[in-house]
């Protein structure tokens, strides 16, 4: 089922645009290759992460144990780190990404 809206157009503009430019300055920025996105049709392929080790804990409740939340954390404030280098080298400024990629709420 196609998913559509305001919020996916932002899923696709980061998915398929934004993490290409910036693993070009950064290669290590980790995320699912995009093998074709449409905002418009609600569409997007993307690698099966399971096939790199990734995986959905099986009981949700329970959810990640303290090594796990840790690791995820510290990737997060990486891309953070990562994502607002890329803004400070962002041609035209901050106020030109913002044009150039609206956030759709």
């Amino acid at each position: 089922m196609p998913l559509k809206g305001r919020i996916f157009e932002n899923e696709v503009a980061m998915y398929a645009d934004l993490v290409p430019q910036m693993q070009l300055m950064e290669p290590k920025v980790s995320a699912p290759k995009t093998f074709f996105a449409d905002a418009k049709a609600g569409v997007m392929m993307m690698e099966n992460l399971k096939k790199l080790g990734y995986y959905i804990p099986e009981d949700k409740v329970k959810g990640l144990n303290l090594a796990e939340v840790k690791l995820v954390v510290s990737q997060l404030a990486w891309l953070h780190a990562t994502s607002f280098h890329f803004l400070s080298k962002y041609e035209g400024g901050f106020e030109k990404f913002r044009k150039d990629y609206p956030v759709r709420k």
